[in-house]
């Protein structure tokens, strides 16, 4: 039938091994990075935020953006570089409102965070938010490179999103217009 045993050999090591790399990449250092408040992005879940945000980006490599609701309505294009750090997916969100134009009717799906092919881009900490009434939106439409990272993000939208889908008529949401998993981000 066969046996089980330990097999131990074991035997004392002179120096110990090089470390490995860390599995992921660590943030830029807190003095490289600049407050998008200082670039005149308002953050404050009211002003269109998104030429102020497109405008840092192209001038900056690190982006940190405070707690807010940062509203746009329309892709924000990273650089193969970029960096966007907030402070917590949940307290930090670049939203897209519902009935957003340019992401209405027929259509290829069209993002509202796109890092470019290849780059070494990194997002943490940021919320993404699809609206509920957004048909071709997405997220985020990620093609950058294998030195890039997502890390802390929450992709929001869609029917149900926030709210308890379990409800008493498993609606979670009065407002039927909204689609379920409007949220989905696209990897290229």
């Amino acid at each position: 039938m066969g046996t089980m045993g330990m097999l131990y050999n074991a035997i004392p090591l002179n120096t110990l091994p090089a470390p490995l790399p860390p599995a992921i990449r660590p943030l830029p250092p807190s003095e490289d990075w600049v407050n998008v408040h200082t670039l005149g992005v308002a953050g404050d879940g009211a002003t269109d935020d998104t030429l102020a945000i497109q405008r840092a980006i192209e001038t900056h490599k690190v982006l940190y953006l405070p707690t807010g609701h940062y509203i746009v309505r329309d892709t924000l294009t990273l650089k193969p570089e970029t960096v966007l750090i907030g402070l917590h997916p949940t307290l930090t969100q670049l939203d897209l409102l519902d009935n957003t134009p340019g992401y209405q009717g027929v259509g290829p799906p069209k993002a509202v965070l796109y890092a470019p092919l290849g780059g070494s881009n990194a997002i943490s900490g940021l919320g993404v938010l699809t609206g509920g009434v957004n048909p071709r939106a997405v997220a985020v439409l990620w093609c950058a490179g294998a030195d890039s990272l997502i890390d802390d993000v929450r992709f929001l939208g869609g029917h149900g999103s926030g709210t308890n889908p379990y409800n008493n008529n498993h609606t979670a949401d009065l407002d039927l217009h909204k689609r379920w998993m409007a949220n989905i981000p696209v990897f290229g």
